[in-house]
């Protein structure tokens, strides 16, 4: 499935996520869905926001340039996290549905849950874009 901005996957993902995808619950009481485009990779989500289930962080593509046969294109990785915050499940249901929708996405690494860290998967989805 072809996308070209952060917030067409993001919109992609709520979609192929459906209930897998957890809450934000924010200061105020408003209720969101877990997932959020990160533009400053040392930046974090808000953290007075509760989370609930799997969160889904979305990072601005890196871009490289790659020459092809008459032209060249962009190869944009996009980089996503999935947090599982409820213990009792992992991120493997969450990495199928997205595999569903994008069969390129790769696994870059795993954390497993610990008693002090939520199971983590690190994903790449790589888009292609063709300049001339």
């Amino acid at each position: 499935m072809d996308f070209s901005t952060p917030a067409q996957l993001r919109q992609q993902l709520i979609t192929a996520l459906g209930t897998e995808l957890g809450t934000y619950t924010t200061g105020s009481g408003q209720v969101l869905p877990a997932i959020v485009t990160i533009v400053d990779p040392n930046s974090k989500p808000v953290h007075e926001w509760v989370v609930n289930g799997l969160q889904c962080l979305i990072y601005y593509p890196l871009a490289k340039g790659v020459p092809v046969f008459g032209g060249a294109c962009i190869r944009e990785e996009f980089q996503i996290r999935l947090i599982q915050h409820d213990r009792s499940k992992t991120c493997n249901l969450a990495y199928r549905r997205i595999l569903s929708i994008h069969p390129d996405c790769q696994v870059q690494s795993q954390l497993p849950q610990t008693s002090i860290i939520f199971e983590q998967w690190n994903l790449v989805i790589p888009q292609f874009s063709k300049l001339n």
